[in-house]
């Protein structure tokens, strides 16, 4: 497998585990996050670092993390009207 195809697969990966992440973080009733979102999102963390230290240089690994950020955010956020709500 040569560096270009470890580094598509990487990114890929990262991309799609990053979008359940930003997709599920909400979910804080009985814990759930804990447990569907947040491994995913540090499994992301972990491909998108894979993915760098390839050395292939690429702009597009902005993008898992940019997601990532948001999903934190918005996990973030959910639990604070959680809280105030519940």
């Amino acid at each position: 497998m040569n560096l270009t195809t470890k580094s598509n697969l990487y990114f890929y990966l990262s991309l799609v585990t990053a979008i359940w992440f930003l997709l599920t973080s909400y979910v804080w009733t009985y814990l759930a996050n804990l447990f569907i979102s947040f491994p995913v999102g540090l499994m992301s963390l972990g491909l998108w670092y894979l993915g760098r230290k390839t050395g292939v240089k690429s702009d597009r690994f902005k993008w898992p993390v940019g997601i990532v950020i948001a999903g934190v955010i918005t996990s973030l956020i959910s639990l604070v009207l959680f809280l105030i709500f519940d």
